[in-house]
């Protein structure tokens, strides 16, 4: 869901946090779905690195395909946590 309403980010988003800057789309997309489905028993867990850093708009800079590594460092902090029983 894209937020297009107007004034929706600023009355719903920062009254829960007010240093809040942006939205992930996807993430807030699962997080929605979670909270109609199942009647709002349904909780989002949601892991995501960041890999903004392409080169020439490209994911792979000759030596590290970036996507791949963001997808690995999310793995492996959800396994950590639940490894170690944080959640």
């Amino acid at each position: 869901m894209v937020i297009n309403k107007e004034g929706f980010f600023e009355d719903t988003l920062k009254s829960i946090d007010r240093k809040t800057i942006a939205v992930e789309m996807e993430s807030y997309g699962v997080a929605r779905a979670c909270r109609y489905a199942n009647k709002g028993k349904t909780k989002p867990i949601i892991f995501k690195s960041v890999m903004d850093f392409t080169f020439n708009k490209s994911d792979n800079d000759g030596k590290i395909n970036w996507k791949k590594f963001a997808a690995y460092t999310s793995a492996q902090f959800m396994n950590y946590l639940f490894d170690k029983k944080v959640i």
